[in-house]
């Protein structure tokens, strides 16, 4: 069994064999990003995360791969072969690294584990499983922080957030909000994790 069979073998169980239609969700994926306004994107850089989610849709190692999870997870492989680069990266003298291709990875609903790894039958490949919890934990965590961080346009159109204690907790007095979102977060993910 290939790592993708046997990740859509998981999946197809957690699913009850019922098949996601990726086009429809994808377009709601797009629509949602297109409208908008939490972080004041440039139509530019709503573009880039847009070809972000359609090349991780037409790459979902199964039919029941989340879109989203799945680009994000993409999207860190991706950025470390940047880092890796065109050449090989020396670790201690002994290892030359440079992934060849992308591993097999999905999510899965895992209410034990965030993450594990497995060997697959007849094949030297091994299949890298995600808990769908932890990448839906860690984008909305995500989107808390951000939020407690006042922001600015630069020179180059790009949006930067402030790190500034001083600036944040500003931030925070202005909009109460965004501490009551990190305390149901927190609260959800304690009492289904």
């Amino acid at each position: 069994m290939t790592p993708q069979e046997l990740l859509e073998k998981i999946q197809n169980a957690q699913h009850g064999g019922i098949e996601v239609d990726q086009e429809d969700k994808l377009n709601r994926y797009i629509n949602r990003l297109r409208n908008t306004r939490e972080f004041e994107l440039t139509a530019e850089q709503q573009e880039k995360m847009i070809e972000s989610l359609r090349r991780a849709a037409q790459s979902l190692p199964t039919k029941f791969q989340d879109i989203s999870s799945y680009n994000i997870l993409l999207d860190r492989f991706l950025g470390l072969q940047d880092v890796l680069g065109d050449g090989n990266v020396q670790f201690e003298g002994q290892w030359n690294v440079k992934p060849k291709s992308i591993p097999v990875f999905g999510t899965v609903v895992m209410p034990r584990f965030n993450a594990f790894i497995t060997p697959t039958e007849d094949t030297n490949d091994a299949l890298i499983i995600f808990s769908e919890s932890l990448i839906t934990f860690a984008r909305t965590i995500s989107k808390c922080i951000s939020l407690a961080m006042p922001i600015s346009l630069g020179e180059d159109d790009m949006v930067y957030f402030s790190t500034d204690v001083e600036q944040v907790k500003a931030s925070l007095a202005q909009n109460q909000d965004t501490i009551s979102y990190f305390v149901d977060l927190m609260f959800s993910y304690m009492l289904t994790n």
